[in-house]
């Protein structure tokens, strides 16, 4: 294994990290997935722009050209985004399935080099759930990352786009409540982070026990313990449950809260919309796009 670790780097150089030890030998693949996520993502953008030709000139002007020209449109960009889907999913899941696997037989060869004082510290079972979980679960960062940037990104940048090109003050209203998002999502991710983190302590410690009781079962068995180490992991699973249900709570609360800050703007775009189109400033195919 290389000199650095993961227990070594802060969170915010993780991506970096990753990048220079094992991502880099990817490069041209990521960046096919790159530029494909980057493709699906601005289909977004380009399926709301098409809601105004086919509210004003299909449903409302009634033009039968116009008809299968935005149908085509709009069959087309679903295809494309079909199509990119499927190739990026497949080319993202090689790339992280290989570097697993460099990182965990990086990780299993640094472990047995190193002294027997070591592994006297830490039980056989907590050190196979930091080689098979942990590194799951490390891995999946980038590919949170790497989607986040580029697919959701360009997703966001042409849907706001299109906003802008429709009415600037529309845009204004409908993103009125996003301010009120920031600060309770920074502390729901935190207090999820922090969920996560015992969720792992907790899996390491259910496989030391595991470890411990199939490895000693002669000598529970001789000494009567089955009692004694069946509470124990009863109590385990627990507690696994009780952290897993704290970090499912903090993610299921992000979304309510996007739901709300949505929930706001809508409203606004509504009345103040509302108030356009039936003075007739403004179009049904503007307001649905």
């Amino acid at each position: 294994m290389k000199s650095s670790s993961p227990k070594d780097i802060k969170q915010g150089d993780l991506f970096l990290w990753l990048w220079r030890e094992y991502l880099r030998r990817h490069m041209w693949v990521l960046a096919i997935v790159v530029v494909l996520m980057m493709i699906e993502g601005s289909m977004v953008g380009g399926l709301a722009w098409m809601m105004q030709p086919l509210f004003d000139g299909v449903f409302a002007g009634g033009s039968k050209s116009q008809l299968w020209l935005v149908g085509g449109i709009v069959f087309g960009l679903f295809l494309i985004r079909g199509v990119l889907s499927v190739v990026h999913r497949v080319l993202m899941t090689k790339i992280a399935k290989q570097s697993v696997a460099d990182l965990q037989n990086d990780l299993l060869r640094h472990l047995l080099h190193l002294d027997l004082s070591f592994f006297s510290r830490y039980a056989p079972g907590y050190l196979m759930e930091r080689v098979n979980g942990d590194v799951q679960a490390v891995a999946g960062i980038w590919a949170l990352l790497v989607r986040g940037a580029a697919r959701d990104l360009i997703g966001l940048i042409s849907l706001f786009a299109v906003m802008l090109s429709i009415d600037w003050f529309w845009t204004f209203a409908a993103l009125i409540g996003a301010p009120l998002l920031l600060f309770p999502s920074l502390v729901a991710q935190r207090y999820t982070r922090k969920q996560a983190v015992k969720a792992r302590e907790v899996a390491g410690t259910m496989a030391t026990r595991l470890n411990e009781a199939f490895h000693g079962v002669g000598t529970i068995k001789l000494n009567g313990l089955e009692r004694y180490y069946t509470d124990r992991y009863r109590a385990l699973t627990k507690r696994q449950i009780e952290v897993e249900i704290k970090t499912l709570f903090g993610t299921a609360v992000i979304p309510s809260l996007v739901d709300v800050m949505s929930g706001i703007g809508f409203a606004c775009v509504i009345i103040y919309g509302g108030y356009e189109i039936i003075s007739g400033a403004k179009t049904v195919g503007q307001f649905m796009a």
